[in-house]
């Protein structure tokens, strides 16, 4: 008979256990011996392939407990201390920038919390004079976010009113776009961390990146104040338009075109009359009167005299022109 070598599954288990404490225990070693290497140079400053040794070895720890989550209580309590160590580490000599750029490099999961912790400078353990007044900024940026949507809301109804066009939904997407960038970056945790990056990215220290957000916002209020305010002028643009379709023959598209500009120029008389004049050009005596008649709360003569002409043009294209 043959002998049956294997070991029972109650003695395979503790060895599995046994095995994987010590493959994190050796691992625990090196990350507290690359923890105990972060020492700042004559400058200030730890070599970047230092921090990537320190967070690649906690990654390997991590996808040790991940494998084997049942650990032992005393190698856990002695991570707790090393995950700790860390933490003060980068307060004290990781420069602002440096974990943002091994971020942008390697793009760690964001499970992985010790690649986005955020380090501080080393003038102080306490909060600089410039991040106290973050919430102000925060509050600052937040009132310039709801102004600016108010301004964007109106412009989008004026381009909305008779259909999105080209000029409508460009105008409408690139403020839009700057809306949602800004606010995300001021509204929610990933938002935060991506506008972190890009002003990382352009030298702006950390302790400036609510001012900078500020800024940000308060010049996409002035964008869409000025827009907002000059939509005079894209009704002027829409009115040549409707001029050139009419000199060409075009009616359909000239109608469209001055009811545009009516949209954006509300006030603005001459269009009230083009419209009414073209009514009358094509014999439609009846909406002729209708729209000089919406145009005498304007209190301008022109329109009492068009209206009369109208008036008397429909009334000869009934008696059959005698």
């Amino acid at each position: 008979m043959e002998e049956n070598n294997a070991l029972p599954m109650s003695s395979i288990e503790p060895f599995n256990e046994q095995h994987s404490d010590a493959e994190l225990a050796q691992h625990l070693v090196a990350y507290e011996g690359c923890l105990q290497q972060l020492q700042p140079d004559s400058q200030g400053k730890v070599a970047s392939r230092q921090w990537i040794r320190v967070l690649r070895g906690r990654d390997r720890i991590q996808k040790l407990l991940n494998d084997s989550p049942q650990a032992a209580d005393d190698l856990l309590e002695k991570l707790l201390q090393l995950d700790t160590a860390l933490q003060q580490q980068i307060i004290l000599v990781c420069q602002p920038d440096q974990l943002t750029q091994l971020r942008q490099t390697l793009r760690p999961p964001e499970s992985h919390w010790w690649w986005y912790l955020e380090p501080q400078e080393k003038i102080s353990q306490s909060k600089s004079l410039a991040r106290r007044f973050d919430w102000f900024w925060n509050v600052c940026t937040v009132v310039c976010l709801v102004i600016a949507t108010s301004f964007i809301t109106q412009t989008a109804k004026a381009f909305s009113t008779e259909g999105f066009d080209f000029l409508g939904t460009l105008s409408t997407i690139s403020q839009g776009a700057g809306l949602a960038f800004v606010a995300g970056g001021a509204l929610t945790d990933k938002g935060k961390r991506a506008v972190a990056n890009v002003l990382s990215s352009l030298k702006i220290p950390a302790a400036l990146h609510a001012e900078a957000t500020f800024a940000a916002s308060l010049v996409l209020l002035m964008a869409t104040f000025g827009v907002n305010q000059n939509l005079h002028l894209v009704g002027n643009w829409y009115f040549d338009q409707a001029q050139r379709h009419e000199e060409q023959g075009e009616f359909s598209q000239a109608f469209k075109a001055y009811e545009r500009a009516l949209n954006f120029s509300p006030d603005d008389y001459r269009t009230q009359i083009a419209i009414g004049f073209l009514h009358e050009r094509l014999g439609n005596f009846e909406q002729a009167i209708e729209e000089y008649r919406k145009g005498t709360a304007f209190g301008i003569p022109q329109f009492l005299n068009a209206q009369a002409r109208a008036i008397l043009m429909g009334a000869l294209q009934e008696n059959d022109w005698q």
